[in-house]
This record gives structure tokens, C-alpha cells and sequence, in this order.
């Protein structure tokens, strides 16, 4: 496989897993709500005075818990783009990432607007991070908010020149670098409130369930 390809490939299955995993957790939790309310004891049964409770079950698990799973499903979806990233993918993330600054500095390096170094350049880049899609800015502001690229760029560019460099050299250098600063190990997507959230519906139904034909 080309190393276009490679990035290309990069690029798709890291957006997909960061969608792919938020989609299944609202729909997911959606329609598990929705089976949960229609097996429910009905409460209203032609009695106005007790619809409201009808009313507010509906809230709650047409409203309340799907929102909740969204919040929740956004961070798991968020620290999974994350890992898959950089982790499962850390040779790609940081040769997409060097061709895009590459690519940058390139097309700046010439406008009497911009500064004339390549380091102050490559700072610039990661601040705008042009052209870069959202779901990867993501992962790009996540590492540089525990990287100090300004620092690492410093470092390596004393033998790094991204004028005259291959990216696949520079992005080599970069994250040899880089990877003094994070661990791995605490990348890793944590799915406890998920957890939490799950068995805190389902207990909820179930007591629902048992409980509401003794109290109407």
C-alpha cells in the first residue's frame, strides 16, 4: 500500500470510528428508551389525573436519558478518535500531521505577511490548522495541550528542515520527540460512566416496571 493511500486510509478510519461510535451509542440508547417506555405499565388509563406521570416517564426516557447518552457518547467517541489516532496509528497520525504543516509552510512561506521562519510557521499552523477535519483537529489540539511542539520543534530543528526533509523523515523525528511526553497507557478510552449510565437505566426500568402496577 502507498503511504498516500496509507494517510488516506487514516484519515477515513478515524472519522469513521469517531462517528460510527457516537451514532451507535444515541441511536442505540434511543431505541433501547423507546422499548423500555412501550413495555412499561400504562399509567394512564383514561384518567386524566394520572397522565401526568405518563408525561413525565416520556421525558425521561424519550428525553432525559438519550441527552445524557449524548454527552456521554461524545467524550467515549472523543477519547476512541483519540486512541485510535495515536495510538493504534501513531506513525500515520504524525506523518498526515507533518505533510499538512509541510504543506502550510510551504504555501506561507512566501507571503510578505507571514513570518520568514519555518518554526514560527509551523507554530502559526498549529494554531489555524488549516485544512485539517475537525474530527482530527480534535486529536491535534488534544496532543498539543500535553505536547509543547514549540519546544520539540525547537529541539529538532537544529537537523530538521521541512523545506528540504522528506515528511516521512521529519515526521519520524517529530514523534520520537513527541513521545517523551505522553504515555500511551493513559490514552486509553475509559467507558465507566457509560457503564454507569447503562445500569442506572436499566435498574430504573426494571423497578419501573415492578413497581408501577402496586402504586396505580
Amino acid at each position: 500500500m502507498s503511504r498516500l493511500s496509507s494517510i488516506v486510509g487514516f484519515v477515513i478510519s478515524t472519522s469513521w470510528v469517531g462517528i460510527s461510535r457516537l451514532v451507535f451509542i444515541i441511536l442505540g440508547g434511543f431505541l433501547m428508551n423507546l422499548a423500555f417506555l412501550f413495555f412499561l405499565p400504562d399509567v394512564c388509563p383514561g384518567e386524566a389525573s394520572r397522565c401526568g406521570w405518563s408525561y413525565l416517564l416520556g421525558a425521561l426516557f424519550l428525553l432525559g436519558f438519550p441527552i445524557l447518552y449524548f454527552f456521554l457518547g461524545q467524550k467515549y467517541a472523543i477519547q476512541k478518535v483519540i486512541h485510535h489516532a495515536y495510538v493504534k496509528n501513531k506513525a500515520n497520525f504524525y506523518e498526515y500531521f507533518t505533510k499538512k504543516m509541510t504543506h502550510y509552510i510551504q504555501k506561507k512561506k512566501d507571503d510578505p505577511n507571514e513570518p520568514d521562519s519555518w518554526l514560527d510557521l509551523a507554530t502559526n499552523f498549529l494554531d489555524k490548522l488549516d485544512d485539517v477535519p475537525w474530527l482530527l483537529r480534535i486529536v491535534i489540539r488534544f496532543i498539543k495541550a500535553r505536547i509543547p511542539f514549540t519546544e520539540v520543534m525547537t529541539k529538532i530543528s537544529k537537523d530538521v528542515d521541512l523545506e528540504n526533509k522528506s515528511v516521512s523523515q521529519a515526521a519520524v523525528e517529530i514523534a520520537q520527540e513527541a513521545d517523551e511526553y505522553i504515555e500511551d497507557d493513559l490514552l486509553e478510552p475509559g467507558s465507566m460512566l457509560l457503564w454507569g449510565a447503562f445500569l442506572l437505566n436499566v435498574g430504573l426500568f426494571v423497578a419501573l416496571y415492578l413497581g408501577l402496577p402496586y402504586l396505580f
